[in-house]
Parts: structure tokens; C-alpha cells; sequence
């Protein structure tokens, strides 16, 4: 009967059926406690439950008893990397791949736990062990699925792509590879391929949130690259004079070629975009404002402020400076609709502490987590991870463009603001930690006090010279 039981639990397993598969494998189990493949059934439906505790707790104690079970160690490298303990998920994978050398998912599991561990540093590694995943398997959608993911997660976009579209040319109905496909063509630059993947998902599953979310991520990411690109076009039309106000005449042609290049390329943008998105721009407006409101008023701010600039710029004869001000205030508001924290009324229940000490994030990883408003990996503590390179070098650059900056310059703001951000960092790292922070505090006095003297210094220039 236990027999019966296992075999049961394991076809429910496979069909996705897991609270199902759980209780047949827990009556299996009542009759014979020593049942491997009930165990390993038990654990794998834990964890499609989302008791990912329970399962690592499981899979963890029929390691302990055979630990030659490469099907167990693959399970407890993915439900460890789960529970927050990738250190222990690469050891596990690391032993099923020398246990099992022929197979592939041992070997593709090995990749994902190689980057989870060891982040950019075991890159080589990673991507040795999934391209060594697709020798193995060819023919398998997931084994190129796999391959293509570690190149995301490392941040090769271009390989990425070419290796999930060969995932999608075996198995065009592979979820998880047309969804890392849309993310990687995201980070390529290629808006409307990504959100029409992202869209027919959307489609496909609309109870599953991560599809509206990557929309979501995909269209908030590019509203503030257009934001930036607004405001270097403010600065450069600093450059021309504004008509005379009292010459009678109209403002010079670079004027007018100024004030039409961005509407034009944005209007041609939006056409290429129309022309290539398959789906109606009446449910992506829909979508968007049920998930998306920050990001619908950043474009009607975007639209108002592009009028208001022009008008005043070209025709009223404003002094230039205002342009840039008032290009300054709409990224800083319009950045904060995007993304910007929203106060909860609830309180959220506090997620529990990890296990297992998450390593340090380097330059990079810090700055995408911040940019995708992701939060700061937290350690047993509860208190957020120390970032050697923000209390090592980042405090010192900091304090020296702090420096630099007080010398009065319109590059002053770009670089006391710089120096106050890097400052900032650093101080709110060393305060989580206990530790003496004099350096970064007075990097960001003295960085706010030289963004003052650069704005000042532009204000004065445009005065003394608005006509150069």
C-alpha cells in the first residue's frame, strides 16, 4: 500500500496537483517513514505550496540519509537558494553534478547556484556549467532556457537572447523562456518586442502578477530615460538665445530646430513603437493605469512641462536658466510618481530574517538594486548588508568631489550632487553598522554646499552672459 501511495503522489506531483501529492505522500509515508521516493515526492509539493521551510527542512534529513541522491540534491539546491542559504544550494548542486555527471539538470541547476552564491565572481563557472548542460541536452528547451537565464543574470543581454530564442525555437511554449526573453530585450533596448512577449503572457496567465510587472518595470524604466534625455535637451538649448523681447521678429531658426527635435523624435518613436506593439494601446493604457497610475502622471507632466518650456523659452524670452530649473523640477517630481514609496496605511508583516549571511553587493549590483527599487539584502541582524565599496571607496570619492565641487563652477552641481550621493551611501551603510561616520557627513555638507555655489554660478553666467 505504501507503494501505492508513492506512485500515486508522485503522478499528482507531476501534474501539478500538490496539496493532492502531499497527502498521498504523507499516508505513504504513515505506513513506511522510510520511503525515499515518498519523502522526495513530500518535499517537492512543500515546496510547490510555498512551504519552502518545510521542504528545505525535508529534503534536507533525506539528504542525511543518502546522501549519494542526486534527485534529492537537486531538489535541496533549489529549495535552499529559496529559503535564503545559496551557499548551501551550491554545495548541494556542486555534489549532484560530480554524482551525476551525464545529467543536465545537475549541471544547469549547478549554474543558477554558481551565480546565487557567488554572484559575478563565479561567472565563468556559471556559464561553463550551463553550456555544459546544453552539450549534454541539445534538444531540451530547458537546458537552452537555463543557459540563456545565467547570461541574464550576469548581464549579457546579446547572449541571452540568442540563447532563449533557441530555447523558443525547440519549445515556443516555454513560459519561463518567453518571459526572460522579454526581460532581456528589455535590457536591449527593444521596448516593443519585450512588452509584447510580456503582454501575451499577460494574456495567457492574467492571474500571475509578473507579467504586469515587467510591463510595468519595462514602460517606468523608460519614461525616466526619456525624463534624463528631457533634461539634457533643456541644457543644451541653454546654448541658444531667446529672442529679443522687444525685437519684433522671430526667435533664430537653431531655435526652432532645438524646440522641434525632441517632439519629432519622441512622435516617431511613438509611431515605431505603434507600429511594431501587436496588441491594442487601449489595453496597454488600460493595464497601465490599473498597475501603473505614478507612471501615467509622469507623461502628463512630461507633456505639460514640454509646453510650458517651450512657450516660455522661444516665445516670452524667459532667461535660460528657468529652462533648466524648471527641467530639474520635473525630473525630481516625475521621478518620484514613478517610483516613489507610497505610505501603506497596514503595517506589512516583517518578513523573517535569512539564515544564511547574504554576501555584499558590488558597485553594480548596488546600483541596479536601487534603480529596480529593490531592497537592501539584510543579514541575520535584520539590519541591512555592509557594502565594502561604498564605506571604502565610495566614501573617499565621495568626500573628494564634495571638495572639488565648492570651487564655484556650473559643474559644481553634477559633482556635489555625486559627491553627496556616494557621501550619503556611505554614512547610511556605517550607521546601520555602528560605526564612526565623520567622512561621509561632512562630504555630504560640503557636497550640498558646492551643488548651492554651482547653481549659483550658473545663474550668475546666464546674467552676466546670456547671449553665449
Amino acid at each position: 500500500m505504501s507503494d501505492q501511495d508513492a506512485a500515486r503522489a508522485a503522478a499528482l506531483f507531476d501534474s501539478g496537483r500538490w496539496g493532492e501529492a502531499r497527502d498521498a505522500a504523507a499516508r505513504a509515508l504513515r505506513t513506511d517513514p522510510r520511503n525515499g521516493s515518498a519523502r522526495l515526492t513530500l518535499a517537492g509539493a512543500l515546496d510547490g505550496l510555498g512551504e519552502h521551510d518545510a521542504a528545505f527542512d525535508e529534503v534536507t534529513a533525506l539528504v542525511a540519509d543518502d546522501p549519494e541522491n542526486a534527485t534529492a540534491l537537486r531538489l535541496l539546491a533549489i529549495v535552499a537558494a529559496r529559503t535564503g542559504r545559496p551557499r548551501r544550494g551550491w554545495e548541494a548542486a556542486d555534489a549532484a553534478a560530480r554524482l551525476e555527471p551525464s545529467a543536465w539538470q545537475s549541471h544547469a541547476i549547478l549554474a543558477f547556484a554558481e551565480v546565487q552564491a557567488h554572484g559575478g565572481a563565479g561567472g565563468d563557472r556559471a556559464i561553463a556549467a550551463a553550456k555544459r548542460a546544453v552539450e549534454l541536452a541539445p534538444d531540451v528547451a530547458s537546458a537552452h532556457e537555463a543557459l540563456g537565464t545565467v547570461f541574464l543574470l550576469l548581464g549579457r543581454h546579446r547572449q541571452a537572447e540568442a540563447a532563449l530564442r533557441v530555447a523558443l525555437e525547440i519549445d515556443p511554449n516555454d513560459l519561463r523562456a518567453r518571459q526572460n526573453l522579454g526581460v532581456a530585450l528589455d535590457r536591449r533596448g527593444k521596448v516593443a518586442a519585450a512588452m509584447n512577449l510580456f503582454a501575451g503572457l499577460t494574456a495567457e496567465q492574467p492571474a500571475n502578477p509578473a507579467h504586469t510587472k515587467n510591463i510595468v518595470a519595462t514602460f517606468g524604466r523608460w519614461v525616466m530615460i526619456l525624463l534624463v534625455a528631457s533634461l539634457a535637451w533643456a541644457m543644451i538649448g541653454l546654448r541658444f538665445p531667446p529672442p529679443a523681447p522687444s525685437g519684433g521678429g522671430l526667435p533664430p531658426w537653431p531655435a526652432f530646430a532645438y524646440a522641434l527635435t525632441l517632439p519629432t523624435v519622441a512622435a516617431i518613436g511613438l509611431a515605431v513603437f505603434t507600429a511594431r506593439f501587436r496588441f491594442r494601446l487601449a489595453s496597454l493604457v488600460t493595464l497601465l493605469r490599473r498597475e501603473a497610475t505614478g507612471q501615467i502622471a509622469v507623461m502628463g507632466l512630461l507633456t505639460l512641462a514640454f509646453l510650458l518650456l517651450l512657450v516660455g523659452t522661444f516665445l516670452s524670452g524667459m532667461p535660460r536658466v528657468v529652462v533648466l530649473g524648471a527641467a530639474v523640477v520635473v525630473l525630481l517630481v516625475a521621478g518620484y510618481l514613478a517610483y516613489g514609496k507610497r505610505p501603506q496605511r497596514l503595517p506589512k508583516k516583517a518578513a523573517a530574517p535569512l539564515r544564511e549571511e547574504p554576501r555584499p553587493l558590488t558597485f553594480r549590483e548596488d546600483v541596479a538594486r536601487a534603480l529596480s527599487s529593490q531592497p537592501a539584502p539584510r543579514g541575520l541582524n535584520g539590519k541591512p548588508v555592509l557594502q565594502p565599496w561604498a564605506v571604502g571607496p565610495g566614501r573617499i570619492i565621495g568626500f573628494v568631489c564634495s571638495v572639488i565641487s565648492l570651487v564655484p563652477n556650473p559643474a559644481g552641481i553634477v559633482i556635489g550632487l555625486l559627491g553627496f550621493v556616494l557621501s550619503n551611501t556611505a554614512w547610511a551603510h556605517l550607521r546601520n553598522a555602528d560605526l564612526p561616520r565623520r567622512l561621509p557627513f561632512y562630504g555630504q555638507v560640503l557636497g550640498a554646499v558646492g551643488t548651492v555655489l554651482g547653481i549659483a554660478s550658473a545663474i550668475v553666467l546666464a546674467t552676466i552672459f546670456p547671449h553665449r
